[in-house]
Order: structure tokens, then C-alpha cells, then sequence
């Protein structure tokens, strides 16, 4: 199951750099580029989900929590605004 997390965590990477260097680059959105970048969002939300699994602790406040938390609200801030 790691491995599968892994996989969806590395792809959400590849799908929001595909999805932002290529709207920065055209320098216009496309719908294509949303599409993009929802599915690399839900790529993260689906490895984050099995990672939390996978974890012996379920939730515990620090700086590696916070700023990944953070991040997934801020993609979906960014999705939702790209909408």
C-alpha cells in the first residue's frame, strides 16, 4: 500500500507541475489545464488518504502535519477559485 501511496503522491506532483508551467507558459487557463490540475488534486487527497492509513499515529500537531494540511487547503482553494 505504500508503494501505491507513493505512486499517487508522485503523480499529483508531475499532474500540478503539467498544469501550472503550462498555463504560466500560454499565459491563459485552459480547460484542459483544470482538468489537469483537479485530477493531480485528487491524486494528493487519494495519497495523503492512504499515507494517514498507513501511519502508527493518526494526527499529531507539527510542522510536517501543518504544512501538508495547509498545502491540500490551499490546492483546493486554488482548484476551486481555477473553477
Amino acid at each position: 500500500m505504500l508503494v501505491i501511496a507513493i505512486i499517487f503522491i508522485i503523480s499529483a506532483l508531475i499532474l500540478y507541475s503539467l498544469s501550472i508551467w503550462s498555463e504560466k507558459i500560454k499565459k491563459g487557463l485552459k480547460l484542459w489545464m483544470v482538468r489537469t490540475f483537479a485530477s493531480a488534486f485528487a491524486c494528493d487527497l487519494i495519497g495523503t488518504s492512504m499515507m494517514f492509513c498507513l501511519a502508527s499515529v493518526k494526527f499529531e500537531w507539527n510542522l510536517h502535519s501543518i504544512c501538508g494540511y495547509g498545502a491540500l487547503i490551499i490546492m483546493g482553494l486554488h482548484l476551486a477559485w481555477a473553477l
